[in-house]
């Protein structure tokens, strides 16, 4: 049942308590100096639930939404304060999710918002990641690209 087996059912159960992104951040502030890995975990739920308001459609949609809401965390804890993913949603309203993040992943250069989750402990919540979870609703292209995007011994170089 522990989502995430690094913490304690009883951490766990603190987590889970938490009912909104509000919430999660307060938490997160008043633990900020004693427990960083429920910080993390805070944000992360803060991530969830953010994307839950969303009210996607599908569980690829969720995801994808879940992966801009964690870039805009990651924004918010370099510029204090919150920002959108303005590009990256302009494109979803544009040419839609699935298409928008298609184009994305295929794209040679990883984006500056891969770099961030990554150097943020997001790897799970970059696109390349949501490809991968949900292979048939991409490109094989795309599929490829985000394989080799994830691939350790590729992104060490990037």
């Amino acid at each position: 049942m522990n989502e995430h087996p690094e913490l304690s059912v009883e951490e766990q159960k603190l987590i889970d308590r938490l009912k909104t992104p509000q919430e999660c951040e307060q938490f997160a502030k008043n633990v900020e100096s004693k427990r960083p890995d429920l910080v993390r975990e805070a944000r992360r739920r803060a991530v969830s639930l953010r994307a839950d308001e969303h009210n996607a459609s599908s569980p690829v949609l969720r995801d994808i939404w879940e992966a801009v809401y964690a870039y805009e965390e990651v924004l918010y804890l370099e510029h204090k304060r919150r920002l959108k993913a303005a590009h990256t949603r302009r494109s979803i309203a544009r040419r839609g999710a699935l298409e928008a993040i298609e184009e994305i992943v295929k794209r040679k250069a990883v984006t500056e918002g891969f770099h961030r989750l990554r150097n943020a402990g997001l790897f799970d919540k970059t696109f390349e990641s949501v490809v991968l979870r949900h292979p048939t609703k991409f490109s094989e292209q795309a599929v490829e690209a985000a394989k080799a995007k994830l691939d350790p011994e590729q992104h060490a170089s990037l």
